[in-house]
């Protein structure tokens, strides 16, 4: 009896032949229960970002087919052969924002500061537009002339394959205007407050200009953008905006200050109203109408950035002392 069991327990206890014909059914479960003595490992297994907190995000395959156009966004109504093709929509009710698609390598312009938000592998570059560049220190300066910034933001696209957001925010309660230059004929004149953005592309620079109602357009008087090119623009109104179809003679006129944008064909002349009774509030500002002559379209607003930030102004006013008003008197004087 005893030599039966010390014949059969050698047998039972060797492991190639019993264990070896059926390994365990993954090889990574064995590693995983000898890991447990570094608790740190784990989560940086469950979590990969852990491992290299400062290294840049891979970029998202998630829009491997660039050329389809997400859903809600809208594109040129012309393809456009000289500027970027770009996708948007615009977002918000009063104060409205416009969110734009760029593809790999697309770029688009705006006026500095206006950027609301951006996606991550797009970079930005402060410069002068290329036609003000190329005119030099002069061309800043009849650009800084319309009141607005002499440098643009150009936002370019950096990413290898997937689509990139970027976003760009009224300065002001109104509405954003797109506008097709490509189907427009390849030109229209805006207000000097109007341009927000634009593909690239798009050239800005200064239009129509008259020296009238200097107490509220500044020393320059009054100068139009000129926004030329084959690509989308897109122009803020304030308050409230309305469209004009003029037909060939059709002769409208408007505060100069309500008007947003006009058609290339369109033409414009401005005239001041004198005497009394024509004074904006017995201030001694004197009312400018524009008269506009079709053929064309015409873009028109009821709350125009002067008249916003005179009725803030003047309420303002109302609300400080004598005091404060006494000092503020002083120091004009010095």
């Amino acid at each position: 009896m005893t030599t039966t069991s010390d014949t059969t327990t050698p047998e039972h206890n060797q492991p190639p032949a019993t264990n070896t014909d059926t390994p365990p059914p993954s090889s990574p479960t064995a590693p995983a229960a000898s890991a447990p003595t570094s608790p740190s490992h784990q989560g940086a297994a469950q979590n990969p970002s852990l491992t290299t907190p400062s290294a840049l995000p891979k970029e998202p395959a998630i829009a491997s087919d660039t050329t389809a156009k997400p859903e809600g966004y809208q594109t040129s109504q012309v393809k456009p052969t000289s500027s970027d093709e770009i996708d948007y929509r615009i977002g918000g009710n009063d104060m409205q924002f416009v969110d734009i698609i760029l593809d790999p390598g697309e770029c688009v312009i705006a006026e500095m500061g206006a950027m609301m938000y951006k996606d991550q592998y797009i970079e930005i570059h402060h410069q002068l537009p290329e036609e003000k560049a190329a005119a030099g220190f002069i061309g800043g300066l009849k650009m800084k002339m319309s009141s607005e910034n002499s440098f643009l933001d150009y936002f370019v696209s950096i990413a290898k394959k997937s689509q990139q957001h970027v976003a760009f925010a009224a300065p002001y309660p109104g509405q954003i205007l797109p506008l097709d230059l490509g189907a427009l004929g390849g030109e229209v004149q805006c207000h000097p407050h109007g341009f927000m953005c634009g593909a690239r592309g798009v050239v800005v620079g200064n239009g129509f200009s008259k020296r009238v109602a200097l107490d509220l357009y500044g020393a320059n008087g009054y100068v139009m953008q000129k926004l030329t090119g084959d690509g989308l623009v897109f122009i803020h109104a304030g308050g409230a905006m309305t469209q004009r179809t003029l037909r060939q003679g059709e002769k409208i006129s408007v505060d100069i200050g309500c008007l947003v944008a006009y058609q290339k064909g369109v033409e414009i002349s401005v005239k001041s109203l004198r005497g009394n009774g024509n004074m904006v509030y017995n201030t001694g500002k004197t009312i400018s109408h524009a008269f506009l002559v079709g053929p064309g379209k015409v873009w028109l607003q009821s709350m125009p950035y002067h008249r916003l930030v005179s009725n803030i102004k003047d309420t303002l006013d109302k609300t400080k002392t004598k005091k404060e008003q006494k000092a503020e008197k002083k120091v004009k004087k010095l």
